[in-house]
């Protein structure tokens, strides 16, 4: 697990590291998470490459459309269960290998 505390953290652990999965917030204070996945898409991180979810507070209908449309797989609302994320993850890495 790599743990970044701001965008611009996550987009240099991706330089230095692989990644597997991307969770990250949407409301992050120096660049919201949709900026944070349109930028990793642009630099060749497909959705196949690299599934992201989108973890965050906003919780309307609205919220997770938005989420999806900007790339994410996947859109759940804090507080989440432990188990449940693990299950998502999992979900997103076996998909990626069929």
């Amino acid at each position: 697990m790599i743990e970044a505390h701001n965008a611009q953290s996550a987009l240099a652990h991706l330089t230095e590291r692989s990644a597997h999965v991307l969770v990250s917030d949407i409301g992050m204070a120096d660049q919201d998470g949709y900026r944070l996945l349109r930028e990793i898409r642009r630099r060749g991180y497909s959705a196949s490459t690299l599934p992201a979810i989108a973890l965050t507070a906003f919780a309307r209908l609205e919220d997770r459309e938005s989420a999806l449309a900007a790339g994410f797989q996947e859109h759940l609302v804090k507080p989440v269960e432990g188990q449940q994320l693990i299950v998502r993850i999992a979900e997103l890495l076996r998909a990626r290998h069929c």
